[in-house]
């Protein structure tokens, strides 16, 4: 009886023992898929230029739960430069956002920064059809990686008010050594000039003291170039 019952003892304590390793397993692997990609993330920099200062702008089309957002969170890569929280001043004028977008309602006058982390409070949005967009507008707000490269990773999260993740995406980056193209070329010059004809008669006899015209020959010209001054 004995052996019995330690027999049983044991396997119960083995059960238990199991349960307790793999609960939390299950807990921490539904936490971190809680937040769902966003339907449209951009974070979209308006100086490419490695080692640039620079505005830009952000987009967001909500993927889940648009009217618990409070606010929205930009990390960006290690290796760049993110200013003040001073520097992160917003406005909402659509610069060439994309077709269709609105203002991101009630986003908040100037950001927070931690680190590389940015964020600002928001108002709700309507819906997960409409995208949303603001600005940062001071260059000493963020300066890129002073080496050019491409796939430089940060992100875009909607959060509700207490800081809790709704939509989370992943965002790339990249610098180029210039972001400006220089393109020359020679436009050859055109002139053409044309008489309708080469002789002007008088339409009246000439008279002592009195005025007489012709009848006009118009000259035409075509071309390319600016034209200064008269012909005589």
């Amino acid at each position: 009886m004995k052996v019995k019952l330690i027999k049983s003892l044991s396997l119960v304590n083995i059960l238990s023992l199991l349960a307790l390793l793999i609960l939390p397993a299950i807990y921490f692997t539904q936490k971190a898929e809680a937040a769902a990609n966003l339907n449209v993330a951009m974070i979209r920099i308006d100086n490419m230029t490695a080692g640039g200062a620079t505005t830009g702008t952000v987009c967001a089309k909500a993927f889940s739960s648009p009217g618990t957002v409070g606010k929205v969170v930009l990390t960006f890569p290690a290796t760049w430069t993110v200013g003040a929280s001073g520097t992160w001043t917003t406005t909402t004028t659509n610069i060439g956002w994309p077709t269709g977008a609105s203002a991101w309602p009630t986003i908040q006058a100037t950001g927070t920064s931690s680190g590389q982390v940015v964020t600002f409070t928001s108002g709700v949005l309507a819906n997960t059809t409409t995208i949303y967009c603001f600005n940062w507008n001071l260059t000493t707000a963020l300066t890129s990686y002073a080496t050019p490269g491409n796939d430089q990773q940060g992100s875009l999260e909607t959060q509700t008010s207490g800081g809790v993740a709704i939509d989370h995406s992943a965002i790339a980056f990249s610098t180029v050594t210039s972001n400006t193209i220089s393109v020359t070329g020679a436009v050859n010059p055109t002139f053409s000039f044309a008489l309708p004809t080469n002789t002007d008669n008088f339409t009246t006899a000439l008279t002592n003291g009195a005025t007489a015209t012709t009848t006009g020959s118009t000259a035409t010209i075509t071309t390319n170039l600016e034209m200064v001054g008269q012909l005589g």
